[in-house]
């Protein structure tokens, strides 16, 4: 027979020799548990939504310190090109959905002895400042020096400015589009 004990537990036999008590369980710390804040009240956010904060901060930070990276990667580009005639270098221009990592141009003065005529080129620079440039990296800049072409009038110098491994491959399938684009390692501008 059970008996109830002072807090409410039943208290009763498990067979020869053994007693159980049933008693109120605390809470579960697992990923169903509420945090408390420093109020008392608690939140709604378990352990596993405060995981995904812990990793979206932590990528974002590290988005943070590539981009700061990579913003001084491009700078230094742009300043090599700024030194040899290319006027008004604009970074990370978005150009109807594509974004360029600099955008520079020159003007060319062209006369045949009766006139004179201006013609702007365009330099589109990618650059890639990681251990290893990725096919997609090439596809993606062939495709945007594409769509910038069909855009804007003028010739185009395209130049692909990269710091650590370039695929083979991607500089064939580079080769065959136009314009071509040039592939430069940043130690040979660096030097």
């Amino acid at each position: 027979m059970a008996r109830t004990g002072s807090q409410g537990s039943v208290r009763g036999t498990g067979g020869p020799g053994r007693s159980t008590a049933q008693t109120k369980k605390p809470a579960a710390t697992g990923t169903n548990s509420r945090a408390k804040n420093p109020d008392g009240s608690r939140t709604a956010e378990t352990k596993a939504d405060l995981q995904e904060k812990v990793r979206k901060l932590t990528k974002q930070l590290s988005g943070s310190k590539s981009k700061a990276k990579g913003d001084v990667f491009e700078k230094q580009v742009g300043n090599y090109y700024s030194k040899h005639g290319w006027r008004e270098p604009q970074f990370n221009q978005l150009i109807e959905g594509h974004e360029y990592d600099i955008i520079a141009k020159k003007t060319r003065v062209r006369e045949d002895g009766f006139s004179e005529s201006r013609e702007t080129e365009w330099l589109l620079v990618e650059c890639k400042d990681k251990e290893r440039v990725t096919d997609r990296d090439v596809t993606s800049f062939i495709n945007k020096v594409a769509s910038f072409g069909k855009k804007h009038r003028g010739a185009v110098t395209a130049v692909f400015v990269y710091r650590g491994r370039l695929p083979e491959n991607a500089v064939k399938v580079a080769k065959t589009h136009k314009p071509t684009i040039e592939f430069v390692d940043f130690a040979h501008l660096a030097a």
